[in-house]
């Protein structure tokens, strides 16, 4: 999901990883006024293997996509762990 403006509706309303999470995604969204443009379907980012399967992706094509994405993961995480996979204080995750 991306946003240009907040709409935490959407993300505190709608059951995450569900058969319907798209349909009623899109309904809420609509309830809301918001326009909507659908990408391609990609995969899903919630664990941290899924986070490094996105990093090497994003390394491995170098084109001018995805970048805010791509400056989010050179942030440094403030739960110990870098958003780089950097080990941090105590940090195995």
């Amino acid at each position: 999901i991306g946003l240009n403006r907040p709409a935490p509706r959407l993300l505190r309303e709608v059951p995450m990883s569900t058969a319907t999470v798209t349909h009623d995604t899109l309904a809420l969204a609509a309830a809301e006024n918001l326009s909507i443009a659908q990408l391609p379907t990609w995969y899903d980012v919630d664990t941290v293997a899924e986070l490094d399967r996105l990093r090497v992706q994003l390394s491995l094509h170098q084109n001018g996509q995805a970048i805010h994405t791509r400056k989010f993961l050179t942030l440094p995480s403030p739960f110990g762990r870098g958003a780089r996979g950097e080990g941090g204080e105590g940090g195995k995750a």
